[in-house]
């Protein structure tokens, strides 16, 4: 396990309609050459889901881990204490990555020692035009993450979906940075926080995740 380059953490709850197709993004649209590992975490799913998930584990290899619906923040804190990665990815079930590119990513990160390491996302069609859609180009594309959060803040680049950006396993669990339980946004929350401790960040123009 100290090998596992990434953990894909996928929170569930009641999204029988697009699990297949996220979870299909990364094992049978992707060509992976690095260890990884997925964790998906049903939060109390009342809907086909847990039933479309057992079938799905018969053909694939993930981490199934079912608890009481607590939202989406605890289901992400139940995923990081089960993962074994170097990095943290946090998708959203209703979510999927783009073929192909995520194997550059992991590259990268098998050799990185950011704390944070940004990539970049698509908005599907019926949101463009969203509050999510990014703009395309900042000013400045690594350095500490106080820093960083602050120019991207300023330029309109930063976001705070936690699904953009490869976080440090070592630096969650050893600054205690979960996700506060219990509230609605808790990425609002949880995102600023991070690039708080973040000693350095950097932005790779790597088309990975499709929101």
């Amino acid at each position: 396990t100290n090998n596992i380059i990434a953990s894909i953490i996928i929170p569930v709850y009641n999204v029988e309609q697009y699990i297949k197709d996220c979870l299909d993004s990364i094992f049978v649209y992707q060509e992976i050459s690095y260890p990884i590992e997925v964790i998906v975490v049903d939060d109390g799913s009342t809907d086909r889901s847990p039933d479309i998930l057992n079938e799905y584990k018969k053909h694939h290899e993930f981490l199934l881990i079912t608890k009481d619906n607590a939202g989406v923040g605890c289901a992400r804190n139940t995923g990081i204490d089960a993962a074994n990665g170097k990095y943290l990815l946090f998708m959203d079930s209703d979510d999927y990555f783009v073929p192909g590119p995520i194997d550059s990513l992991f590259a990268y990160l098998s050799v990185s020692d950011e704390d944070i390491v940004e990539y970049d996302y698509i908005v599907s069609k019926e949101y463009i035009g969203s509050p999510f859609t990014k703009k395309e180009i900042s000013s400045i594309d690594s350095g500490p993450g106080q820093k960083i959060f602050a120019v991207w803040e300023n330029d309109g680049f930063y976001r705070p979906m936690p699904c953009m950006r490869a976080v440090s396993r070592k630096m969650i669990i050893s600054k205690k940075l979960y996700f506060y339980p219990g509230i609605f946004h808790e990425d609002e929350e949880w995102s600023p926080k991070i690039f708080a401790y973040a000693e350095s960040v950097r932005y790779l123009p790597l088309i990975i995740y499709v929101y």
